[in-house]
């Protein structure tokens, strides 16, 4: 099952943060078995860490869905598949929107004093669209 209307519904219709909607949208495609203590921890990531404007919440809540399949439990598992994952989606994710904090994605809104307009959660809705798709590929089975 694929990520629904592009992944938007959950952040724009359902309320979820950036992140959450991202961790959400993974969650109800079945691609990743993600408990709601996931959905949980992205919370925090909202707007950059806390509302910070630090590290965007999607580009977090990738690598920590990332780790989530990918990672291990104890220092003796090899790490490598994980840090590649996290590494290609990063890179992927700058290169798309050339930039990784949501104060300097966000930068014209905030700037503007519109960072709750309708036009800029459509926007962030866009790289939640982007994210989870992303997200949907890069836990496939290897």
């Amino acid at each position: 099952m694929s990520v629904n209307q592009g992944g938007k519904e959950n952040y724009l219709i359902k309320k979820f943060s950036c992140g959450e909607a991202v961790v959400k949208n993974i969650q109800e495609s079945d691609t990743l078995n993600v408990s709601d203590d996931i959905i949980r921890v992205a919370s925090s990531f909202k707007a950059g860490i806390g509302c910070n404007g630090n590290v965007c919440g999607c580009l977090l809540a990738a690598t920590a869905l990332i780790g989530l399949k990918y990672g291990r439990i104890n220092g003796e598992e090899d790490d490598v598949i994980v840090c590649e994952k996290t590494t290609e989606f990063y890179n992927k994710f700058k290169e798309k929107f050339g930039k990784l904090q949501c104060k300097n994605i966000t930068k014209k809104f905030r700037e503007e004093d519109i960072f709750m307009s309708d036009e800029r959660k459509n926007f962030c809705a866009d790289i939640v669209a982007f994210t989870s798709t992303e997200m949907e590929k890069v836990l496939v089975d290897i």
